[in-house]
């Protein structure tokens, strides 16, 4: 492991926060929900755009594809919100329910996924100071981030 990959690593746990952490892995053992999955599908979308060449490696082109997942983002945030809070409206009426013991836990995670993704984007941007990157070099970041975020989905102590 060089010293780019242990900035990404620690990079990356000072941006998933122990109370973020928590709430995620509770959600996970309750229900079908872990936000990781959100963020890790998002990422290797992005790689898989960067690697059909969809995406020029540049600073410049990334920003943009940054810029337009948040829109796309935002759209699947409000429709899981609104997904969610049916089914807790339902769950309320019946007065049981997996939403019930954990919405606290959702309704936090759901709003801070965005933040979370906008601080990986910074990450990506300042690991180089040239502006154009060699495609390699990014595609290796971006399969360095996904194995640690498939690790910590997979193994959630991992993320200590």
């Amino acid at each position: 492991m060089n010293l780019k990959d242990l900035d990404l690593k620690k990079a990356l746990k000072d941006i998933f926060d122990d109370e973020f952490r928590e709430k995620a892995r509770k959600l996970k053992e309750i229900g079908p929900f872990d936000p990781l999955s959100l963020i890790i599908f998002t990422r290797a979308a992005e790689f898989s755009a960067i690697k059909n060449d969809l995406v020029i490696p540049s600073k410049l082109d990334l920003q943009k594809m940054f810029d337009t997942r948040d829109g796309f983002s935002c759209a699947i945030l409000n429709t899981l919100k609104d997904i969610i809070f049916n089914q807790y409206i339902s769950e309320i009426r019946q007065g049981k329910g997996p939403l019930l013991e954990c919405i606290e836990d959702l309704v936090y995670v759901l709003n801070r996924i965005e933040e979370i993704q906008f601080r990986i984007d910074n990450v990506i941007l300042n690991l180089r100071d040239e502006i154009l990157w060699k495609k390699n070099e990014i595609l290796e970041v971006y399969i360095k981030l996904i194995n640690l975020l498939l690790e910590w989905c997979l193994i959630p102590n991992l993320f200590q």
